[in-house]
């Protein structure tokens, strides 16, 4: 499912998506990421590919921090959700051609 956030004028940061967290959480899911459109290398914890979120507070701190690395845009990230054993969601050198040289480029169509 899509979440998102970014940056309100008055500095707030309007987020989109913890509600749909809490419903999934309330029903014994477990939610990853799986994509997003900005990286904060800094954030604490880094929320790196397949990072799990144990809460709702995890999203909105996730989405608090894509806002502000968005730098005024708008940050947008893909979770996935599961009730199974199937959190087996691949790398990011899946989708990448390691056998490049030089600068990394997607392997084909995602």
């Amino acid at each position: 499912f899509q979440v998102g956030s970014r940056t309100a004028a008055d500095g707030a940061a309007l987020l989109s998506g913890p509600g749909a967290a809490r419903t999934l959480f309330g029903a014994h899911f477990k939610i990853q990421l799986l994509a997003s459109s900005h990286y904060d290398d800094g954030a604490a914890p880094p929320y790196g590919p397949n990072f799990l979120f144990r809460t709702e507070g995890d999203v909105r701190r996730f989405l608090r921090s894509g806002a502000a690395a968005a730098d005024g845009g708008r940050f947008e990230a893909l979770l996935f959700a599961t009730q199974g054993l199937d959190l087996a969601i691949p790398s990011r050198l899946s989708y990448l051609d390691p056998g490049r040289t030089g600068r990394r480029a997607a392997a084909g169509p995602l």
